[in-house]
């Protein structure tokens, strides 16, 4: 296989979030120090799942989350449910299927991890996250919130 996905640890953190904010910069999207220390929160969360893809031992897309909470994140956690917090691929690798390969690796993992169900909450105008999520059998919830970094975001939800 061209694309190796595996579980991710503490040595891998630097990698993925050099993809992260490779990602976003080719998206135009420039984030704050706070974010990317929200990302790092994800990446390094005790309970959390974060994974990656390599080709040729360079890591090329990650995806983490942590435990699903009530009150769209606010309050307590909720028995079985994982949050996908992100799924990003290098940009110089978009359109290749790396996306899939680290959905499907996160989803392996979260499954034996004990989750039952997945949430995940993605741009309304991102139509490449939600094409994705839709090939994986996610499907819109039909809740909707606004972000100022993002405009109008739709959660998408999935059985394990």
């Amino acid at each position: 296989m061209r694309w190796v996905p595996r579980q991710a640890g503490p040595s891998d953190v630097d990698a993925a979030i050099g993809v992260w904010r490779r990602a976003n910069e080719a998206r135009g999207v420039h984030h704050p120090p706070e974010v990317t220390d929200r990302v790092l929160q994800t990446l390094t969360h005790p309970a959390g799942v974060f994974v990656v893809v390599e080709e040729a031992g360079t890591i090329v897309g990650m995806a983490a989350g942590e435990p699903g909470r009530a009150d769209r994140g606010a309050g307590p956690e909720v028995s079985g449910l994982f949050h996908l917090n992100m799924v990003f691929v290098d940009a110089g690798h978009w359109g290749q299927g790396i996306g899939a390969v680290v959905l499907d690796a996160l989803l392996a993992a979260v499954r034996a991890a004990g989750y039952t169900r997945i949430q995940l909450w993605t741009g309304a105008g991102n139509e490449r996250a939600r094409r994705l999520y839709g090939s994986r059998g996610f499907a819109p919830s039909g809740d909707t919130d606004t972000l100022d970094s993002h405009g109008e975001i739709l959660q998408y939800v999935r059985d394990l």
